[in-house]
């Protein structure tokens, strides 16, 4: 668990400097005045781009209950315990956590295919290779098996360029 700071009405977690995003929440100032106003806004797609390079996958009703929490790579970045509740799929959960690994990973890619969506395929030649499983622009998050993530995958045929994640994976 990591710490929380707090100043002038704004609590955030205390991330390393390596973490390129933090999560604010915003009470009120002094007076009673809220501080989210002063705080610099983001657009959508912006907002979605950020998510991505930082490497944190948002599920949606379009990639809802396809995924474990370890090809989303929830285990790699806190954000899930293994030690509390009962969920669907947790036997399946509980092998790869206790076997140590996981065959497909979500990584981080740029590609220049229009128009990409969410459950779009990654090739590897004629083969399937992967699954989109974000995307803002040229950016994306795919579940890809770790064997073919140093290939060169393709989009309808255009590349998509692995890019790094502020973490490791492995």
């Amino acid at each position: 668990i990591r710490a929380v700071a707090v100043s002038g009405g704004i609590w955030r977690n205390d991330l390393p400097a390596s973490e390129h995003a933090v999560e604010i929440v915003a009470s009120t100032g002094p007076a009673g005045e809220s501080v989210l106003p002063s705080l610099p806004r983001l657009d959508e797609a912006t907002w979605k781009t950020a998510r991505i390079q930082a490497g944190r996958v948002d599920i949606s009703v379009a990639n809802s209950a396809l995924y474990t929490p370890h090809m989303l790579n929830l285990d790699l970045i806190g954000a899930i315990s293994f030690r509390k509740g009962c969920y669907t799929g947790q036997e399946i959960v509980a092998r790869t956590e206790n076997l140590g690994h996981s065959k497909r990973r979500t990584l981080r890619y740029k590609c220049a295919a229009k128009d990409m969506v969410i459950g779009e395929t990654l090739h590897d030649g004629d083969a399937e290779a992967g699954v989109i499983v974000n995307v803002s622009g040229s950016d994306l998050l795919a579940v890809v098996p770790i064997a073919v993530a140093s290939r060169p995958l393709q989009i309808r045929g255009i590349d998509a360029t692995l890019q790094p994640l502020p973490y490791d994976v492995t």
